[in-house]
């Protein structure tokens, strides 16, 4: 495929996902208004910028993420452990282990919570890969 029509096909692709960033943090700011929506919508950037390989910047948005969701009253559990997933990805490509290990357990904890078998199964996998639990 000719450069042009790669760089073209990238382009599309990112744009679609700053839509749905966007159209994601819209919907949860209407549901479950403030902190949670702009955590969701911080995490979508993440998503955003982990799928253009742009390790550092997700990273910053997955924390910032984190923190909203901690800093709401009740935060979604579902959606601080979509946050936590990604953010351990990152933190592995990154090479920090022990960083790694403490969010696929916590992300396991989560999803314990709410009895999402494949999540659990995914934790612990990744768990064991690195020599954790």
């Amino acid at each position: 495929m000719p450069l042009q029509r790669r760089s073209e096909n990238w382009q599309r692709n990112l744009d679609r996902l700053k839509y749905n960033a966007v159209s994601r943090g819209r919907g949860d700011c209407h549901e479950e208004g403030g902190a949670a929506g702009a955590g969701s919508y911080r995490s979508a950037c993440g998503d955003v910028y982990r799928a253009a390989d742009r390790g550092e910047l997700a990273e910053d948005c997955y924390r910032e993420a984190l923190a909203l969701y901690r800093g709401h009253g009740s935060p979604p559990v579902l959606d601080l452990e979509n946050a936590t997933r990604p953010l351990a990805i990152v933190e592995q490509d990154a090479g920090k282990a022990q960083e790694t290990r403490e969010l696929w357990s916590e992300a396991r904890n989560f999803t314990r919570r709410h009895r999402c078998r494949r999540a659990v199964e995914e934790c612990s996998r990744r768990l064991a890969h690195l020599g954790g639990e």
